[in-house]
């Protein structure tokens, strides 16, 4: 069920999603399950995994991987688009979410604090995740929607939800619902999330990479280890690591 808005917020809570709240990634295990279930088209998929053997090789950066989440949705119309997430999520992804994350999300919640999922993943799979664990919101990067067929275009919307896009659309999200960032908890897997947690007065290091995990010791921010699955009975999904550390 979709979470209600709780009234009165008092603070800001925001959870990245892959190796954070996640054992995987979003975007590449909704593609899979698209695929799986015959509801992408050969060109979406190619242009999925061209793109993750590029960037694993170096031949692309790592704004190709992000971009092609949503890009690769062209034609495919959005409201089925919503329905086929939550569907995802329901059979591949739930069982992979971090029991530790949703706990820290309730927590949020009983404080009375808006919640946030923020991803570089195209937006229907964050949302449907962001409804699935009870989160008040999800932001991801945004594919551009024909209103004149309700279908994907295959242009993504500017900026990117990723690196200083993602913390530009998680302000833009608490503008549009009211909500002060003046107190904010971000908590991240992933170095390239530097602007996001700069911006918090609360930033906490998931599961760190290598480029977090020193920051995170330099300047004496909580470091977590969540790795319970939601499903126990589910083995680690090995997806690849998290994106590598090229922007500046």
């Amino acid at each position: 069920m979709p979470a209600a808005r709780d009234r009165w917020p008092t603070a800001v809570a925001v959870f990245d999603v892959d190796r954070t709240l996640l054992d995987g990634a979003a975007g590449y295990m909704f593609f899979q399950w698209l695929r799986k279930n015959g509801r992408v088209t050969a060109r979406g998929w190619l242009d999925i995994a061209a793109s993750v053997a590029a960037y694993r090789t170096r031949l692309r950066p790592e704004t190709a991987i992000v971009r092609v989440g949503a890009t690769s949705l062209a034609g495919l119309p959005m409201e089925r688009v919503d329905e086929w997430a939550d569907a995802c999520v329901a059979e591949s992804i739930a069982p992979h979410i971090f029991a530790e994350a949703e706990k820290t999300i309730r927590r949020h919640r009983k404080m009375r604090h808006f919640t946030m999922l923020a991803s570089g993943s195209c937006q229907p799979i964050v949302e449907a995740i962001a409804r699935h664990v009870g989160a008040h919101a999800g932001v991801g990067t945004r594919a551009l929607v024909d209103p004149a067929t309700g279908r994907y275009t295959g242009r993504a919307e500017l900026p990117l939800c990723y690196h200083e896009g993602k913390a530009e659309w998680v302000r833009r999200r608490a503008e549009r619902e009211g909500v002060s960032m003046d107190e904010c908890h971000v908590y991240t897997d992933n170095g390239m999330d530097r602007p996001l947690l700069e911006m918090a007065t609360h930033p906490n290091a998931v599961n760190p990479d290598g480029l977090l995990l020193p920051l995170a010791k330099e300047r004496g921010w909580p470091v977590h280890a969540w790795s319970t699955l939601a499903d126990p009975d589910r083995s680690r999904t090995g997806s690849f690591g998290p994106l590598r550390a090229d922007a500046k």
